[in-house]
């Protein structure tokens, strides 16, 4: 039983680092609320963490980044929650900025389910994408935009695959052609990203359950 919970902590040590930051931080957040930023976060400061040492592009570079994290946090875990803490710092700032909670029914549902429906068969077809998908995360947080970052470059990667669709009616013929000029769509990314840096505003609309979250989680003027 020692064993066991010792190695349940490692696997999750992350988690209850962030989980108890974020009850520190914030005042009264409530266990649901916390449970929902605290999988975001786990998952933007693994992206992070890859991007600070460079495992960006490995194979297998998210697990990874979890060995090499929870090794830290195991012999170093002082110098680590303290790099961790000032990384939520600027993580919160983020989410206050970038991230909107509504209530209501997402204006741009329909065409998101539009451009999914258009885009993930290409996706899925393309061999670089996952390289691709790392190669905008970087971008991401090299750019100061570490809050959803997964969901960011999600985002970004299918703008520019419809941004590049418009010019195909046949999408073999488009995906033979990326496969062959892959530069095509990370110039189209990598100008996105850019664009991002210089947007105000937020970038993820999220509908949520009104008991999940209270008013001062939620960016002034939502509601």
């Amino acid at each position: 039983m020692k064993y066991w919970r010792a190695g349940l902590w490692r696997s999750n040590s992350l988690k209850v680092v962030i989980y108890r930051l974020l009850a520190k931080k914030i005042e009264g957040l409530s266990t649901p609320e916390n449970h929902t930023m605290s999988e975001i976060a786990v998952k933007d400061f693994l992206n992070y963490y890859k991007t600070t040492r460079n495992l960006l592009g490995i194979p297998g570079s998210t697990e990874n980044a979890k060995y090499m994290l929870e090794d830290e946090l195991e012999e170093h875990p002082v110098e680590m929650i303290k790099e961790i803490e000032e990384w939520l710092d600027n993580w919160l700032i983020k989410w206050r900025q970038r991230v909107k909670l509504t209530l209501s029914p997402i204006k741009e549902e329909k065409d998101i389910q539009k451009m999914e429906m258009q885009i993930a068969p290409v996706m899925s077809r393309l061999t670089f994408i996952e390289e691709l998908r790392d190669i905008v995360i970087g971008s991401l947080v090299k750019s100061g935009e570490i809050c959803f970052t997964d969901l960011l470059a999600d985002n970004i990667i299918k703008a520019a695959l419809m941004s590049v669709a418009q010019y195909y009616t046949d999408k073999n013929k488009m995906i033979q052609i990326l496969e062959k000029n892959p530069h095509i769509i990370l110039e189209a990314v990598l100008k996105k990203v850019k664009s991002i840096k210089n947007f105000k505003g937020p970038l993820v609309t999220i509908r949520i359950e009104k008991r999940l979250f209270r008013d001062s989680l939620m960016p002034e003027g939502f509601f």
